[in-house]
This record gives structure tokens, C-alpha cells and sequence, in this order.
């Protein structure tokens, strides 16, 4: 049957949902024939472009799915009426990420450092917490995974944040607010964001917070109003995600889109450094109403195109921290209360370092080299993460060796400044 798809091709099969790089069929040459690398690389090109693939993986999922309410990302959790959940993001509703207080407070008296120091130099600062999906959607988490709450970190936070005079704005306690003045639900079903609709208050709030701190006027705009439409883009992200045969079941949301009439101020700069919460504003209008230069970096790692395309993005890597700050009038830190525990993704690290006048840079020497080659071997040892790096190269048009430098430099690096390796120097 596979033989006879891949000659006539008379099924018509939708592709997977996600990322995916294009693999490029492997030439062969009588070299690479006798070194065995043809042979290699045309497995791999058949593993992830047969035609019957997509069709056989979503076969695979929706048996999951259906017969045993289970997904085959082992991240997803299947509640109630079909309302899916992050792991993680339950394992921070109940508490069982809990930061160490006194590492929380020491990194947020660096960020009251860096809040004051921008403040001398005329900018402003704001710390972000975005709620997650639980708190508004509790009735709807599996019975299997009911325990008793504990103390998070977002509580930690909030305390912290408070009696170090941080300015912060807390989008949860706000929800809460919002979730008895309005009928439409906040948060999708079948999403991991908050929902596109809950979206426009939140870009309504920010939009008027800089205007008031920054006394200018950013834009004229007004929303449309409300329709109720079946779950579509971000609001069923997750789904998309599980690749499954058939659509599930869930009511219908609010939508509304933004009209945008006139841009007032076009010269102030802004730079948010946030998670995919603060992406769903930025791709919903936020990014519209914000002036030309504003820049989204994503985890600190990448700044997003405004067209939206990955091919234009850049690496933080490739940008001058210092003179970016420099030229910056607000600064913004947005994150999901269940990535609170990764203490601003290093960038409040960053930050402190850099007005502190340390290096930005780690010290590229043989112990550090050590690490890296460390991690190289591990990587080369493990077909899923060689697959996954080759992945990689393709899309970024690199070797496979300069990706797996890239990917175990990066590594190395993440876990020196969260402290995971402790370098002697």
C-alpha cells in the first residue's frame, strides 16, 4: 500500500501540525554509497517523508487519544470535557517547583538593582506575570491529578516583589477580576494560551500602562465587536499540536479584532523580553499598535521578526546588549507564572552583569571547552537528540557538526549560569 501511494499518490493526506524542517532528498554518489552516508541519510529521509507517514501518526494518536484519553506528547494532560493541560504548567499550579526563597529574593534584589538603574537613566521597567490556564479551569483537571496546593512561586514572587518595591503587574489577580464582568471564556479548551479574546484587555491594560508611565499618546484603535465562532489559531494550539484524525468537541469562543485608525507615536523603543504568553499579544495587534521599533525577545534567545517569518529573526547573540539598552525608553519582562522558576531565562543575570560592568561573555577555556565536548559526545550518543540536531541544521542551512557545536555550546552555557555547572574560574 505504501508502494503503491508513494507511485500513484491518489490519497490526499493534510500534513502534520508543528514545526517541521524540509529534508532535502540525498544525492548519491559512488563516495557516499561506499562510506555509507547515502544509505544514512536516504533512511532518514524515508523515515520522515513516505506518504503514508502523516496519516499512520495521526492514526497513532487519535488511538491514544480515544481508547485511553492520553495523548503521545507525555507533556499533555486530557481533563474533563476535553480541556487539555500542560504537565508543567500543573506541576507550578500545585507548588512542586518551588524555587529556594533565598535564591528567589537575592535574584530579585538583582532585579531591583537593574529597575533602579534604568530609572536613573530615564527609562522604565515592568515586570509581567501572565496567569496560567489552572487557576480559571481547576474543575476541569483530571481527577488523577488532584493534590493538595502548596506555596508556588508565583506567591513568592508577588511577595518579593512587593517588599523590594519592583513595579510589577499581575495579570492573574486580574483575570480573576475579569472572569465575573464577562461571559466568554478566558481560556480556551483546547489551547495552552490565554485566549485570543482575554488577549485585547491585556493589550488594552499594557498599551495604556506605557502611555501613562511615558506620558504620550501611542495610537488610536478600537475593537470590534464580539462574534462567536468555533476555536481557531492560537485558541487551539494544542490540538493542532496532538495531530489527531478527527476535530474535538468544545463550545464555541469570542472573538473580536482590532481596528487600528491612526499611530501617534512612532519613536519611542520598547523591548519585551517574554514567553509565548507575551508572542500571543504581540501576533493578536499589540505589535500594531506598538511603535516600528518595538522588539519582542523571546525567552531573552531571539528576537522576533515583525513579519512574523523565523527565517528573520536574530539570535541574542547577534545583537549589542549595551547599546540596545542604551536606546531603549521601556523595558518590559513578561512571563507565564509557570516559568517563574527559571528566573527570567538569565536575562535578569544579564542585565545585573551588565550594569555592573562584568562580562557578558563566559570564558571560552579549556575547562569550559571540556564541558562542551562533554556534552558533544552525549549528544552524538543519543540517536533522538542527532535526529533532532539534524533537524535543525537543515533549517538553519549549516552543517551538521556546526549545529551540534551551537547546540552543546548553548547548553553548557544555560546550565553555567543557572548554576548546574559550577566553572572553577
Amino acid at each position: 500500500m505504501p508502494l503503491i501511494e508513494e507511485i500513484t499518490g491518489w490519497i490526499r493526506i493534510d500534513p502534520l501540525r508543528g514545526k517541521f524542517a524540509n529534508i532535502d532528498e540525498p544525492e548519491f554518489s559512488i563516495a557516499t554509497w561506499f562510506s555509507g552516508e547515502y544509505q544514512h541519510d536516504r533512511e532518514f529521509y524515508l523515515q520522515q517523508k513516505f506518504d503514508l507517514r502523516n496519516f499512520l501518526v495521526r492514526l497513532n494518536t487519535q488511538f491514544n487519544y480515544s481508547c485511553f484519553g492520553v495523548t503521545c506528547d507525555g507533556n499533555m494532560i486530557v481533563g474533563k470535557d476535553n480541556y487539555i493541560f500542560n504537565h508543567d504548567v500543573l506541576v507550578s499550579y500545585y507548588g512542586d517547583d518551588l524555587l529556594k526563597e533565598d535564591t528567589l529574593r537575592k535574584e530579585l534584589e538583582k532585579l531591583k538593582f537593574v529597575q533602579d538603574t534604568l530609572e536613573k537613566l530615564n527609562k522604565n521597567f515592568v515586570f509581567v506575570i501572565a496567569p496560567s490556564k489552572p487557576p480559571f479551569c481547576f474543575d476541569k483537571i483530571p481527577a488523577t491529578h488532584f493534590r493538595e496546593r502548596k506555596i508556588t512561586n508565583y506567591e513568592l514572587y508577588v511577595k518579593y516583589l512587593k517588599e523590594l518595591g519592583i513595579h510589577y503587574i499581575d495579570y492573574r489577580t486580574y483575570f480573576f477580576e475579569l472572569k465575573k464582568q464577562t461571559p466568554y471564556l478566558l481560556f480556551p479548551p483546547k489551547g495552552l494560551h490565554w485566549s485570543i479574546y482575554s488577549t485585547s484587555y491585556v493589550i488594552d491594560s499594557l498599551v495604556h500602562y506605557i502611555e501613562v508611565k511615558k506620558k504620550t499618546k501611542l495610537a488610536t484603535y478600537k475593537w470590534s465587536s464580539v462574534k462567536m465562532e468555533d476555536a481557531k489559531e492560537n485558541d487551539i494550539d494544542v490540538e493542532h499540536a496532538l495531530n489527531l484524525l478527527y476535530t474535538l468537541e468544545s463550545p464555541q469562543l469570542a472573538y473580536r479584532k482590532l481596528e487600528l485608525e491612526k499611530k501617534h507615536n512612532d519613536s519611542l523603543k520598547i523591548i519585551t523580553i517574554g514567553d509565548s504568553f507575551y508572542g500571543e499579544l504581540f501576533y493578536n495587534g499589540l505589535n500594531e499598535i506598538l511603535p516600528e521599533s518595538n522588539e519582542f525577545w523571546f525567552y531573552g534567545r531571539f528576537v522576533k521578526a515583525h513579519d512574523y517569518d523565523p527565517r528573520h529573526e536574530k539570535h541574542f547573540y547577534q545583537l549589542n546588549l549595551k547599546h540596545k539598552i542604551d536606546e531603549t525608553d521601556v523595558l518590559i519582562m513578561l512571563y507565564n507564572d509557570a516559568n517563574l522558576k527559571r528566573m527570567g531565562f538569565n536575562m535578569i543575570d544579564r542585565l545585573y552583569r551588565l550594569f555592573t560592568h562584568q562580562s557578558l561573555v563566559l570564558p571560552v577555556d579549556d575547562e569550559y571547552r571540556g564541558y562542551i565536548n562533554t556534552r558533544i559526545e552525549k549528544f552524538k550518543s543519543d540517536p533522538d537528540k542527532i535526529n533532532e540536531i539534524k533537524l535543525k541544521a537543515i533549517e538553519h542551512k549549516i552543517s551538521l557538526d556546526s549545529m551540534i557545536e551551537v547546540e552543546a555550546t548553548i547548553a553548557v552555557e544555560y546550565d553555567v549560569w543557572t548554576s548546574k555547572i559550577k566553572l572553577k574560574k
